[in-house]
């Protein structure tokens, strides 16, 4: 069975590499906001990298969802992963993926309208990167196979330390017009030791397989009757 194994692990790659690129893009979104310079890196280098990286992101995505649509073990319909809370597998955990998907589709199509928009109304709609991360990060703790691996937490435990960080710096510095925003910035602070918590006591806790899925196992399509042993003569049990 190479060939539903190849597209399993083609999904989990490309899941993981849109992650890191999506981390990537707001990172260095974060930079630039904050105007953070360097004599030898100039501003426009940065602000052409942070565009090409939502593109990259986006391409991860679809090669992603793709494989997650030709994966015959799972046998998700289009429906189901183009309609939140639609799927017969962890419908609430892939749902926060669909989402942020629209999100970075939003985000990166939201440029090509800027002139037309306004530069507020862009800045209003880019800010919502920042909700593809946070969908993103819940999705494939609750969604993925993978994340209770050691390597696995490193990559969300690291992107997670980056972008609070970043964000906190952000937030707490003024940038002229605009003021610090210690409400907001106390607000996302809270919204982090949530989702700690909440991965802490889900999807890092042994049994997370069957509980995400309410009890309904691995979610795999099948037409073949499932056989229940029958009872050993002279015991009563089954």
């Amino acid at each position: 069975m190479a060939g539903p194994q190849l597209v399993w692990d083609l999904a989990r790659a490309t899941g993981f590499l849109a992650y890191l690129l999506l981390t990537a893009s707001v990172l260095l979104g974060l930079v630039l906001s904050l105007k953070w310079r360097s004599s030898g890196w100039p501003r426009f280098i940065s602000s052409e990298l942070h565009e090409y990286l939502g593109l990259l992101s986006l391409l991860a995505l679809g090669a992603h969802t793709l494989a997650i649509a030709l994966d015959p073990f799972m046998g998700f319909t289009l429906a189901e992963l183009a309609v939140p809370m639609a799927s017969h597998y962890r419908p609430l955990w892939l749902a926060p993926g669909i989402l942020g998907t629209y999100l970075v589709v939003g985000v990166w199509y939201s440029k090509r309208l800027r002139s037309r928009i306004g530069y507020s109304w862009w800045h209003r709609l880019h800010l919502m990167t920042f909700a593809a991360f946070v969908l993103s990060t819940v999705h494939g703790l609750g969604m993925g196979s993978d994340s209770r691996t050691a390597w696995a937490g490193l990559i969300y435990a690291g992107a997670a330390v980056m972008v609070i960080s970043l964000t906190a710096a952000r937030l707490l510095t003024p940038t002229p017009p605009e003021p610090a925003h210690p409400w907001v910035a106390l607000a996302g602070a809270l919204l982090a030791l949530w989702t700690l918590s909440w991965a802490v006591a889900g999807p890092l806790r042994p049994g997370w397989a069957l509980i995400a899925n309410s009890g309904h196992g691995s979610g795999a399509r099948t037409s073949s009757p499932v056989q229940v042993a029958s009872p050993t003569p002279g015991t009563g049990l089954p």
